[in-house]
C-alpha cells in the first residue's frame, strides 16, 4: 500500500497513496488495524473451515472493486480475456462475463487484471 508517495512518484497512471488523494497516514495504526481484522477473519476461517460460512469471502466481495468493472485479464503466455468482472466464487476465483461466456480464473490463472481501458 503506497501511504506517502506523491503523484509524481507512483509507479502506474492507476496507482494511489493516502498523498496522492491529500489525506495523511498513521502507518503504525493502519498496520495495527490490518492485522487486528486479519485476524478476526482468519479466526472466523479456521473456526467454520468455510470463507463463505466465516464471513471471509462476503467481506472481500464487499471490498473489491474490480466487481462491476470491464476488465482485462492477462493470461501467461501472453493469452487475453476481456469482460465484466460479475463476481467471486466461493474459492475466490474471479468470474468474468465475456458478452455471455463466462470464465472463472484464480490468482494462479493470470498475469494481471487490470481496468479494460487500461493499455
Amino acid at each position: 500500500m503506497n501511504t506517502a508517495m506523491s503523484v509524481s512518484q507512483l509507479p502506474v497512471p492507476t496507482a494511489t497513496s493516502f498523498v496522492a488523494l491529500g489525506e495523511t497516514c498513521e502507518e503504525d495504526r493502519l498496520v495495527a488495524d490490518y492485522l487486528r481484522r486479519l485476524n478476526e477473519l482468519l479466526s472466523a476461517l479456521a473456526a467454520t473451515g468455510d470463507a463463505v460460512a466465516g464471513g471471509v469471502h462476503a467481506a472481500v466481495t464487499s471490498r473489491c472493486g474490480t466487481l462491476g468493472q470491464r476488465v482485462r485479464v492477462s493470461l501467461p503466455g501472453g493469452g487475453e480475456l476481456t469482460g465484466r468482472a460479475v463476481r467471486l466464487e466461493a474459492d475466490g476465483r474471479l468470474v468474468v462475463d465475456d458478452d455471455g461466456l463466462v470464465h472463472s480464473v484464480g490468482a494462479g490463472d493470470v498475469v494481471h487484471v487490470r481496468p479494460a481501458s487500461d493499455r
